[in-house]
């Protein structure tokens, strides 16, 4: 298991308005092309955030993701790794209501060029 496994419930709460919109484009338009900037902009949410994991809970990730590699086993036998995939999204909410707040602090216009920065960097990749 890897940290993208560690991280999807978060990634997926934290991306879910541009998940829907890249899957609704897809779902209507059969040319590729015309989702990419969507697609652009998904990818940079999915960096930023686990970017946010790193940052603010990186020993709480790294716990759940050595409990996930060590009790797979094959199979799906992950109920033991609750309380560390609890600890993650406890310190994952915590540290980003702390950024929140910071970010209206900073004002409305810091958030939108954080984004545009993470999907800049997302495209040169």
């Amino acid at each position: 298991m890897d940290n993208a496994w560690a991280g999807a419930k978060i990634i997926g709460k934290e991306c879910s308005t541009l998940n829907k919109m890249f899957f609704k484009c897809k779902s209507v338009d059969k040319d590729p092309a015309n989702c990419a900037g969507i697609g652009l902009m998904l990818l940079g949410c999915t960096n930023d955030t686990f970017g946010n994991i790193k940052k603010h809970c990186l020993s709480e990730n790294s716990g759940y993701v050595k409990c996930l590699n060590d009790n797979h086993n094959g199979g799906a036998q992950f109920q033991s790794c609750r309380k560390a995939q609890f600890a993650l999204e406890e310190c994952y909410d915590a540290g980003m209501s702390d950024e929140k707040a910071a970010a209206k602090k900073a004002g409305p216009g810091a958030a939108a060029a954080k984004a545009m920065k993470g999907a800049m960097a997302a495209a040169s990749r």
